[in-house]
């Protein structure tokens, strides 16, 4: 995988302006099969992939000339976490384990600004809705789970490392939630 990466950006494997058609983004943060993002203001271009009880995770920092290639023997979101904490500690971010975080009470108010529909891409939306004073998440086609408040605006999720921030406009209106899981940071605008 580092020699595939080396590869492609060293001009090995396509011209330099195809490269640049492939890693530039044309809906949110995705471009021609790859995520393209800025993480803590370190530009990264990554893919995840897998089969069958395998799983993989490949970040490029271009202005870093960092690659960070994680490669797990087990279904889930696992070589994502790895490698985005991997890449945290390279850039000497702190690391904090899901089993860290501590839970806080958040009033039915607040919790009520967050209901709704965030699309993250054309295919793929989260639904927040407040059941019996706890939030809960639900994916597209995936089963609906509880939220659990470290701030006002932070949320995170305790059966997979995820966190969910709600953002607010200059009006204090909430406009759209940020994802960050297995090292990305993810837009969804609210529906």
């Amino acid at each position: 995988m580092l020699r595939w990466e080396q590869g492609l950006f060293g001009g090995k494997v396509l011209k330099a302006e195809s490269l640049i058609k492939m890693t530039t983004p044309f809906k949110q943060d995705y471009a021609f099969g790859l995520g393209v993002s800025t993480k803590n203001g370190h530009k990264m271009i990554a893919h995840d992939g897998g089969i069958q009880g395998f799983n993989t995770s490949l970040a490029y920092f271009p202005d870093d000339k960092l690659v960070v290639a994680v490669l797990a023997n087990l279904n889930g979101p696992f070589a994502g976490q790895i490698a985005g904490n991997l890449a945290k500690v390279i850039h000497g971010e702190k690391v904090v384990l899901p089993t860290e975080r501590k839970e806080i009470t958040v009033s039915p108010e607040i919790l009520k600004q967050y209901v709704g529909t965030y699309e993250l891409t054309p295919t793929f939306s989260i639904a927040i809705t407040l059941e019996d004073g706890q939030l809960m998440s639900q994916a597209t086609n995936q089963q609906k789970l509880p939220l659990f408040a470290e701030s006002e605006t932070m949320f995170f999720l305790k059966v997979v490392d995820a966190q969910v921030e709600f953002v607010k406009n200059e009006k204090a209106e909430v406009t759209n939630m940020v994802l960050h899981q297995n090292g990305r940071d993810v837009k969804g605008v609210r529906k």
